[in-house]
């Protein structure tokens, strides 16, 4: 088993996970993310801006 075959493993896995993810997200989990992502900026700007 070399590193390509892995790295396609993960791929797959990766894209498998997105699909599954976006077919069960609602509304409610767009907002939290938005504000999530926001957060997230925020720190980002306080610890490293």
């Amino acid at each position: 088993c070399n590193s390509l075959d892995l790295m396609e493993l993960r791929s797959k896995k990766q894209q498998q996970a997105k699909s599954s993810s976006k077919s069960n997200l609602n509304q409610d989990n767009f907002d939290n993310d938005d504000k999530r992502e926001e957060k997230a900026n925020k720190l980002f700007k306080n610890l490293f801006g």
